[in-house]
C-alpha cells in the first residue's frame, strides 16, 4: 500500500494542473433527496483513459441499462436501530434493511447497517463500522489521496447458521463471530469530461482501491478461536466468504450532481470492465410518430386517502412483483407480493400511519423497479 501511494504521488506531482473542477459539499445528499441509477452488467468495451492525466474524455454513451434503482435519502429520526447509531443523520432503506450516515461539511460516511448481515447469510444484524467508512468528500480536487481502514465485527448464534458447514459443529460452539477489516486507497487520479446516455459532465475521477480480510471466529468453552486459515476458499457459500479480496472501482464525480455520473467497476488486473453504474437521465421527448417503449410506473387513487387505495401497475412485464410500503421515517410498514398480470390492486390503508408514504414496487430480486409517493389522510 505505501509503495502504491507513494509512486502515485511521483506520477501525478510531475503533472502540471491546467484546470479542474473542485466538487463541494453540495452534492452530498440531504433528506427529501431521491437518486436515480442504472446499471449496465454486461457493458461494451470502453476507454477508461490514462492514470494522472488531465482533460480526458470518457465515452460512456454506449452503455444500456435495466429498471431505474432509486435511492431515497430519508430521516433516521425514529426508524428502527436508529440508537446504535445515535450521530446519524441520513439513512437508506431497501428491501433487505437500512444503512445509516453521518454528513457533516467534510464528509459523508457510512455508519452501519441493520437488517440483512453483511455477507448475505440471512440473519438479522446492527453492524457498525469502526471508524466509519467515508462515501464522499468535500472538498474535492485532483491529486487528492485518502487511505481508510476501518472494520466490521459482527456475532450470530450457532442456530443462525444451521445449515452450514459450520452449523454442525453442534454443542461444540455456541456462536460464530465475522470480521471484516478493510483498507481503501482513493485517489483523484484524472479530471475531464464525462459522456453517459443523455447527459455530458465535467467530473473529477477517483480510484478506489480497496482490500478486505474476512474472518470467522468460533466460540466455545475455551473462548474465541480463529478458523480462518481452516476454512477460506472452502466453496460451500458461507466460507467462500472468508479470505482476502480486492476490488477497484472508479467514481466519477460532478461539481453540481448529487448523483456520482459512473461508477466502474473493473476486475483485479484492472483491465476489464465488470460492470457500470451510472446516472440516469430521461431521454428528450419524441414525436407522436416515433417508436419508443414505456417505463414501468405506478398510479395511485383516490391519494390521498384515508381508507384504501387502488394500485395500478403500469407497462411492467408479466411476473411476480413486491409491494413495499415505507413511512417518513423510513420504516417499512409492509411488504407483500403482486402479480403484474394483476393491473389492478386494491390495498387497504387501516394499519398504516398517516401522513407521507411511498410506495415502491420491486423485482423479484429485490431491485426498484416503480415508485410513488402518497399521504393517508386521518
Amino acid at each position: 500500500m505505501k509503495n502504491l501511494y507513494f509512486g502515485l504521488v511521483l506520477v501525478l506531482s510531475s503533472i502540471q494542473v491546467i484546470a479542474q473542477i473542485t466538487v463541494t459539499n453540495t452534492t452530498f445528499p440531504s433528506i427529501g433527496d431521491t437518486l436515480r441509477y442504472v446499471n449496465d452488467n454486461n457493458p461494451p468495451a470502453l476507454d477508461l483513459g490514462i492514470t494522472g492525466a488531465a482533460n480526458q474524455v470518457w465515452d460512456f454513451t454506449t452503455l444500456e441499462g435495466g429498471a431505474v434503482q432509486t435511492t431515497v435519502w430519508l430521516s433516521p429520526t425514529g426508524s428502527n436501530n436508529a440508537g446504535s447509531f445515535s450521530s446519524a443523520n441520513l439513512l437508506t432503506s431497501n428491501i433487505g434493511g437500512a444503512t445509516f450516515y453521518r454528513k457533516t461539511n467534510t464528509v459523508l460516511e457510512s455508519m452501519g447497517t441493520s437488517g440483512a448481515d453483511q455477507l448475505n447469510l440471512g440473519a438479522n444484524t446492527v453492524v457498525r463500522y469502526q471508524p466509519p467508512l467515508p462515501v464522499r468528500r468535500a472538498p474535492q480536487k485532483f491529486f487528492d489521496i485518502h487511505t481508510v481502514d476501518t472494520d466490521l465485527n459482527w456475532a450470530l448464534p450457532t442456530g443462525a447458521l444451521a445449515d452450514s458447514l459450520l452449523g454442525q459443529l453442534g454443542g461444540l460452539v455456541d456462536s460464530f463471530r465475522f470480521r471484516i477489516h478493510t483498507t481503501r486507497l482513493d485517489v483523484v487520479d484524472a479530471w475531464g469530461t464525462c459522456n453517459i446516455p443523455n447527459g455530458s459532465f465535467p467530473v473529477l475521477r477517483e480510484k478506489r482501491t480497496e482490500m478486505t480480510e474476512t474472518s470467522i471466529d468460533v466460540h466455545s468453552l475455551l473462548g474465541w478461536t480463529d478458523l480462518s486459515g481452516l476454512f477460506g476458499g472452502g466453496g460451500s457459500g458461507l466460507l467462500d466468504n472468508i479470505g482476502n479480496d480486492t476490488t477497484t472501482t472508479y467514481h466519477f464525480f460532478s461539481n453540481t450532481e448529487k448523483e456520482e455520473i459512473a461508477i466502474v467497476t473493473v476486475d483485479n488486473t484492472d483491465n476489464s470492465i465488470q460492470s457500470i453504474q451510472f446516472k440516469y437521465i430521461a431521454a428528450p421527448s419524441v414525436a407522436t410518430n416515433e417508436v419508443f417503449s414505456l417505463k414501468p410506473s405506478i398510479a395511485l387513487s383516490p391519494n390521498p386517502s384515508s381508507e384504501s387505495v387502488q394500485l395500478q401497475l403500469n407497462h411492467f412485464p408479466s411476473g411476480g412483483y413486491y409491494v413495499k410500503v415505507v413511512d417518513a421515517q423510513g420504516k417499512t410498514v409492509v411488504q407483500e407480493n403482486v402479480n403484474a398480470t394483476e393491473m389492478v390492486t386494491t390495498m387497504s390503508l387501516s394499519s398504516y400511519p398517516s401522513g407521507l408514504l411511498l410506495i415502491q414496487i420491486l423485482d423479484a430480486k429485490g431491485r426498484l423497479v416503480a415508485s410513488h409517493k402518497m399521504v393517508k389522510k386521518h
